[in-house]
């Protein structure tokens, strides 16, 4: 395993210092270790009390999380990480490090913490393309949170575990982190079948990836004999559909993001919102809120409806004065706290016909 990256661990506990977290962060952390190593040593059965008994208050963050740790099996220990706030105004408590592994490479290892459910998704979406297509190029794995979380430049978001940059699939000799994709480098076949696995098999909220390549992806799918009706339910290129998974994003021909809802990890912290409240352990400070426009929305409006000014609009979107109009996602600073996720009910995820759709759980968490 890679050597702790001092500088990053530092940073981590100043941004955790400055908004309160800090001594959450470390009892939690302290106690999921302990329900690992208890759990590689065969005793996950044994349940630890959570009572007065092991001196920890019933809602202490460190119960919290030993209730969840100690149910972990030998073979594949569950960390109970803690996704707090969004993915703009947020933190990450007993993060999981992204392992090394020969089918991917991380680009940068001090920022390639998430929660357990990102983790898990990463590796099974890629773990599927090379049991489809052996012999893939390792994929790139750009970030995804520090270890404590919070601001990550220059990303908006990644402050919570719950978001990651994933490069593309590229041709022979085209493969590098941030490499175009293009009719001439993207290889389609692989890329979709990780956008599939993505959909399919983990908790994914939102995948960000350029409409040209998207429309590459799209072309593939449909040739390949995907059902038209479910390529258009889960991509916006060419689609209808109000709420597709894969969405268009400027910046995103060289990678694309992926955004999980990880509900375990965002369920444990909603718990502890309001505990951080009462402590005065949540602060004031900028997050960023997304805003899909619709017919009527003005730049003057959507300032006074979210507490900021034009300017900051217009400079966040890099947009002109008469830039707006209906379908876009605007991006909106803002002033406030670290602000707590609610559950909402959600449509199942998408399934191709013929395929049992299954539920998943949303977390009223769009911000990009």
């Amino acid at each position: 395993m890679r050597g702790r990256h001092t500088t990053e661990r530092a940073r981590g506990h100043r941004f955790l210092e400055a908004s309160g977290l800090q001594r959450l962060a470390k009892g939690a952390l302290s106690v999921g270790l302990l329900a690992t190593a208890l759990a590689i040593a065969g005793c996950a059965s044994h349940t630890l009390p959570s009572s007065p008994g092991n001196g920890a208050p019933d809602n202490d963050p460190a119960s919290l999380a030993t209730e969840e740790a100690v149910s972990a099996s030998p073979a594949h220990p569950v960390v109970p990480s803690v996704s707090l706030g969004r993915p703009n105004a947020g933190a990450l408590e007993v993060g999981v490090e992204m392992p090394e592994d020969p089918r991917w490479e991380i680009v940068v290892p001090q920022h390639a913490w998430g929660t357990q459910e990102t983790v898990d998704g990463i590796a099974a979406a890629v773990a599927a393309v090379n049991r489809e297509h052996p012999g893939a190029h390792p994929l790139h794995i750009g970030d995804l949170s520090r270890e404590f979380g919070g601001p990550l430049y220059p990303h908006r978001s990644h402050q919570s575990g719950r978001d990651v940059d994933l490069g593309y699939y590229y041709l022979p000799g085209k493969a590098a982190w941030y490499q175009r994709a293009s009719e001439a480098t993207l290889d389609a076949p692989r890329t979709w079948t990780l956008i599939k696995a993505l959909i399919l098999d983990s908790d994914v909220e939102y995948i960000f990836v350029d409409r040209s390549v998207q429309r590459l992806l799209r072309r593939h799918a449909i040739e390949a004999g995907e059902d038209p009706s479910w390529v258009d339910m889960v991509m916006q290129h060419k689609s209808l559909h109000p709420n597709p998974i894969v969405r268009h994003a400027w910046g995103h021909a060289t990678h694309m993001h992926v955004r999980f809802y990880s509900p375990e990890a965002q369920a444990r912290g909603k718990k502890r919102y309001e505990e951080l409240v009462a402590r005065r352990l949540v602060g004031e400070r900028r997050h960023v809120s997304e805003h899909h426009t619709e017919p009527g929305d003005d730049l003057s409006g959507l300032a006074l409806r979210y507490g900021t000014t034009i300017g900051t609009i217009l400079q966040a979107n890099h947009i002109r004065p008469d830039g707006i109009e209906p379908g876009m996602v605007l991006k909106i600073p803002r002033k406030g706290r670290l602000v707590p996720v609610f559950a909402l009910s959600t449509p199942p995820r998408p399934r191709p016909p013929g395929q049992a759709t299954s539920p998943r759980t949303s977390y009223a968490s769009r911000d990009h």
